[in-house]
């Protein structure tokens, strides 16, 4: 219980323990969740999609939409004013994502899926699973590359190719 206090927020914790003594020190603590020993899987499941919700909404807010043309972001411990039209590409890495524009990259901690959410159609699109463009942004398509106004090179995935040339109005 004190090295979780001493943690803070910094991590998700569940208790698993055969002390049912100790439950709400463990809740007070900022715990997710307590289980007591013998655990049901389904009793343990529910925990850990507690724990995974928990991270996904963590994650989300790290992206503001405030309006249909802008979003701020927590990048380096400040909120910073992206305009829309302005994002060349979204990027995944890992659990971060790599948000460029012309005059600069910024990362946050957030997922793909929100910000797919906040970028829609027909401005932007997911022409792969790590890839978010913006359509004004294309310079060209070569095959199966798609190559940006700032001379990035991003791969088209089979699927989305169709759609893709749909969007940018080639036959």
């Amino acid at each position: 219980l004190e090295l979780v206090r001493a943690l803070g927020n910094s991590m998700v914790v569940i208790f698993i323990t055969a002390y049912r003594d100790f439950a709400l020190d463990g809740f007070e603590t900022g715990a997710t969740d307590y289980l007591v020993k013998p655990v049901r899987f389904d009793r343990f499941l529910k925990a850990v999609n507690k724990a995974k919700d928990y991270l996904e909404l963590k994650r989300s807010s790290s992206i503001q939409q405030i309006n249909n043309d802008r979003i701020f972001i927590k990048s380096e411990g400040k909120l910073i004013k992206i305009l829309l039209d302005e994002v060349l590409y979204v990027e995944a890495q890992g659990d971060y994502l790599k948000i460029v524009i012309p005059s600069d990259i910024y990362s946050t901690q957030a997922t793909l899926k929100s910000m797919e959410e906040i970028l829609s159609l027909p401005k932007f699109f997911r022409i792969q699973r790590s890839f978010i463009l913006n359509l004004d942004s294309v310079r060209s398509v070569n095959g199966n590359m798609v190559e940006l106004v700032n001379g990035k090179s991003i791969s088209i995935a089979i699927n989305k190719k169709e759609e893709l040339f749909d969007l940018l109005g080639i036959k």
